[in-house]
């Protein structure tokens, strides 16, 4: 369990050197083909994961499918600093 706590921290520490370094217009930008994503939705992505990992049940279950899925946390959390 200790290897995977140190891994979220290191996705942590990593996601707010680039929250730290990044242009909002290149965070927020989803017009590159193909898949036209951005670097928001994938952080969205990320902390939805974790958001769900944390609120657990009384039975310590995990259910991914609670996760909020919020667009437009996609770019508003460029102001986010971890």
């Amino acid at each position: 369990m200790h290897v995977v706590i140190e891994a979220c921290i290191n996705t942590l520490l990593k996601s707010n050197t680039i929250l730290n370094v990044i242009d909002k217009s290149d965070f927020c930008n989803d017009t590159i083909p193909p898949f036209y994503s951005n670097l928001g939705k994938h952080f969205r992505h990320i902390f939805d994961f974790y958001n769900a990992i944390l609120a657990f049940d009384q039975k310590y279950i995990v259910d991914l499918t609670i996760k909020s899925r919020n667009s437009i946390a996609e770019c508003y959390w460029y102001n986010l600093k971890l």
